[in-house]
């Protein structure tokens, strides 16, 4: 089509969001944020042309996409299973065992790695499954516990482009999303501040890094 959608779904509920946002301070992932839409905008990328279609069986196995920041992998996310993709086509699957957990959800890459978001609505005590995305194999867990300000429904995972932070958000009205310093192996995960936005937002499926100053 002629425009970018990023449709978020959740729980039968299919909405329609693409936003930009601009990090105030970005030799860290904290402070205010604001609306790209307050500067120029470049209409190079208008046209998009389509290199290759998916299908998948319905909408609940297709809650989120995610993509390796060296552009060989990306991944589509349904509530058990995690397809992964190569430009040669689908690789295979991965089924987390979820363990506390009853869901997946929006996944993220980097570095080879891929970050899948385990869910369960009524606890704080989340975590994010790492895999090889070439093989697929599980690496390690990072654990995090979600802040009380946040909703419990924390849904996805975005990876800045450094690999040094993660960023994540609830699923309720969202004016401010934490991040959490990234670990290179297993264990507990904490978390500096959080992304202020100047514009609350709701319903928010999930975000990915556009740059080190950018998530969309």
């Amino acid at each position: 089509t002629a425009h970018m959608r990023a449709v978020a779904r959740r729980h039968g509920l299919i909405a329609t969001l693409l936003l930009a946002v601009v990090l105030a301070s970005p030799a860290a992932v904290l402070g205010s944020v604001e609306a790209a839409g307050a500067h120029s905008y470049d209409h190079t990328f208008d046209r998009w042309g389509r290199i290759n279609s998916y299908t998948v069986s319905s909408v609940s196995a297709g809650l989120g996409m995610g993509h390796d920041s060296s552009g060989s992998y990306f991944a589509r996310s349904g509530l058990a299973d995690v397809e992964v993709h190569s430009s040669g086509g689908y690789t295979g699957s991965i089924f987390p065992n979820s363990g506390a957990y009853n869901h997946i959800g929006d996944v993220d890459g980097h570095g080879g790695k891929l970050y899948v978001p385990m869910q369960r609505d009524d606890i704080r005590e989340k975590a994010f499954f790492v895999y090889d995305f070439a093989s697929r194999s599980k690496l390690y867990e990072l654990t995090y516990a979600v802040p009380g300000w946040d909703d419990t429904r924390n849904g996805w995972v975005g990876v800045d482009p450094t690999g040094a932070y993660l960023a994540g958000g609830g699923f309720g009205y969202d004016g401010h999303f934490p991040y959490y310093v990234n670990r290179s192996s297993g264990g507990s995960l904490t978390s500096p501040g959080s992304i202020v936005l100047s514009q609350g937002l709701s319903n928010v499926q999930g975000c990915d890094f556009v740059s080190g100053t950018q998530l969309i």
